[in-house]
């Protein structure tokens, strides 16, 4: 009987094949074994505005990643490695542990990776974090009198105009490590400083 010209496997994972050759007088020759290996497409998506890598079983960064075939029924596992101002989050894992995301490639999976950038900001006073110094939205503007203004040390320079007119007494603390309490370097502004009314205390800052 003629052989079937196509084989169907119903789960993932490696397997063989055994084949053979066999002449018309029914005569067969040695059987080969044949090793496949049923693969799954695991693809990485990164989203939010920060910046990072990943790294373990893929290795790529923001903004893209390729996707990547895995003999299915394999454990694969990606780790987050984001940048100074940039905090992580991942959906998508059969489980986690921190920065390790851990998939279970018993199908074709899709996981994202979000990069969300960490506020430069915080009123030591309340904790509250913002994204500027200046601006209806900013730091300066929701301080009161005597409060120490905490700024984080940036991969790039804070690009604004500053211009205090609040007549209070702000201290501005540079260099501040993520958690706004450490110190490590410097705090770095780029633009012009103007002092219309009250009194500004700088720590830690330097201009360009």
């Amino acid at each position: 009987s003629k052989p079937p010209s196509t084989y169907t496997f119903y789960d993932r994972g490696a397997k063989k094949l055994y084949a053979f050759a066999k002449d018309f007088a029914g005569n067969v020759g040695s059987i080969s074994p044949i090793d496949i290996a049923i693969t799954s497409r695991l693809t990485l998506l990164f989203a939010g505005s920060g910046h990072g890598t990943v790294n373990g079983d893929m290795s790529c960064g923001t903004p893209s990643c390729t996707p990547m075939d895995f003999t299915g029924g394999t454990s694969v596992t990606l780790i987050a490695a984001p940048d100074a101002d940039s905090s992580f989050g991942w959906s998508g894992c059969s489980s986690e542990n921190g920065t390790i995301c851990t998939i279970e490639m018993t199908s074709p999976k899709s996981v994202t990776l979000t990069f969300t950038p960490i506020p430069p900001i915080q009123i030591s006073r309340t904790g509250t974090t913002y994204s500027t110094l200046m601006g209806d939205l900013g730091a300066y503007k929701a301080a009161s009198d005597n409060d120490v203004i905490r700024i984080r040390t940036l991969l790039t320079p804070l690009i604004e105009t500053l211009v205090f007119d609040g007549g209070i007494i702000v201290t501005l603390d540079g260099g501040k490590a993520t958690d706004f309490i450490a110190s490590s370097g410097e705090s770095v502004f780029k633009g012009s400083m103007t002092i219309r009314s009250g009194r500004v205390i700088v720590n830690r800052i330097t201009s360009e």
